[in-house]
């Protein structure tokens, strides 16, 4: 006779096999010719887009330019006072004895060398010769995007300390770097001072706007809100 006992032990095995995908159930790899490209594609965008934010330490890496200006003694703090605003970093600097200019070097973010020429030439009314760009690499501009608590930035120090779990356990370290760089000629204003070139909020606003700029320029979303018809925000009542 058949038995109507069931064996638990079949039954479990037989469940978990049905939830493992097909995919992962086969020891070759032919089940990848099965898969069209354009699932694929997305896949792997979604896959280094998690993998990047889930890293504590998320910075941005910039384009730079190689810049090479030409000038009198009597412009250099005008044309210092373009690169700073510009966040540029001078490098060098030469000065031609049989010429009476001097030669600088500088290094720009190339996201900040959009009309260079013309504020160069408009602030020194047409003294400082044209500038020489250059390709120069990437450099990283470390700056946190995500920081919103002003508060905890310490552009002093520099230390590490770990990353405790609700476990106790510290597994990750969380590495409090100085706000580095481009702080020679960077951020000041419009006497050449640079004064608040340190202020953590001008900081984080900057590295805000090129990612702004960027996602604007490609098309992406901003997450902004975009008022069509600012005439019909009227709060007042009108007196009939």
């Amino acid at each position: 006779m058949l038995s109507n006992n069931k064996n638990p032990e079949t039954e479990t095995c037989f469940d978990t096999t049905k939830e493992i995908p097909y995919w992962q159930r086969r020891s070759d790899m032919s089940w990848l010719h099965d898969i069209p490209p354009g699932l694929l594609t997305p896949a792997m965008t979604r896959a280094c887009i998690a993998a990047f934010q889930s890293c504590p330490f998320q910075r941005l890496m910039i384009a730079v330019y190689d810049l090479e200006l030409q000038a009198r003694s009597d412009v250099l703090g005008r044309m210092f006072g373009v690169l700073r605003r510009r966040y540029g970093r001078v490098v060098g600097e030469d000065f031609r004895e049989g010429e009476n200019t001097f030669v600088i070097s500088a290094r720009l973010p190339v996201i900040e060398s959009f009309g260079l020429a013309d504020e160069i030439r408009k602030r020194t009314s047409g003294v400082v010769s044209l500038p020489q760009l250059r390709p120069g690499g990437w450099e990283l501009l470390d700056i946190d995007p995500l920081q919103k608590d002003v508060s905890s930035i310490d552009s002093k120090e520099s230390f590490s300390e770990p990353f405790r779990t609700k476990g106790g356990s510290s597994k990750l370290f969380r590495s409090k770097l100085p706000i580095s760089s481009l702080h020679d000629v960077g951020g000041g204003g419009d006497d050449g001072t640079g004064e608040n070139m340190d202020e953590p909020t001008s900081r984080i606003s900057r590295v805000q706007r090129y990612i702004r700029e960027v996602r604007l320029r490609k098309g992406l979303p901003l997450n902004e809100q975009l008022v069509l018809n600012a005439d019909k925000q009227r709060t007042l009542k009108k007196n009939k």
